[in-house]
């Protein structure tokens, strides 16, 4: 799944807490969030960042479904997920048995995992993190690594969209 898909499933307060660790964490990042989107907007950049950042953030969340800025929603979840939710990530991998940096960046992943120890460390991240948040780093992970487990994609639950596509 792309990251500007898992975007459009996140609540606002996620999307303002992770665009929130951008503007305190990488000020380039944030400038280039807000350049971007104000040309979206068609707004000059001056006039959006005069609005407040939580009003500015609600603005930016539906931009940040669009195809187009895949790459910095990227960008702007790996920041969040490095910066605020390292514990997160890294808790997962070692889980996992996966060697990595400290910080959740792994130079070569395995092609498969079984679904019994990913389901184990699904439900160890359950116990200790809130479920949106592991709902956005999980339907973003392949996108994110290049990583496709299938064993992984049948453990995080559908899009709130895609649930009712299914049921008509």
């Amino acid at each position: 799944m792309y990251v500007t898909e898992a975007w459009a499933g996140i609540s606002q307060e996620l999307n303002h807490r992770i665009l929130e660790c951008v503007y305190l964490g990488d000020k380039k990042l944030y400038r280039r969030l807000v350049n971007d989107l104000s040309a979206q907007l068609r707004k000059r950049t001056k006039v959006i960042l005069e609005t407040p950042r939580s009003g500015r953030h609600q603005l930016f969340q539906p931009l940040l479904t669009l195809p187009n800025v895949e790459v910095l929603a990227q960008n702007l979840a790996i920041h969040w997920l490095s910066h605020e939710r390292s514990d997160m990530v890294t808790g997962f991998l070692d889980h996992l048995g996966i060697e990595h940096d400290g910080h959740g960046f792994v130079d070569e992943f395995p092609d498969d995992l079984p679904a019994k120890k990913l389901k184990s460390a699904v439900d160890q991240m359950k116990k200790d993190f809130p479920e949106e948040e592991i709902w956005f780093y999980l339907r973003i992970f392949s996108s994110l690594t290049g990583t496709t487990w299938e064993n992984l994609e049948k453990l995080v639950p559908p899009l709130p969209d895609e649930e009712s596509d299914s049921q008509e």
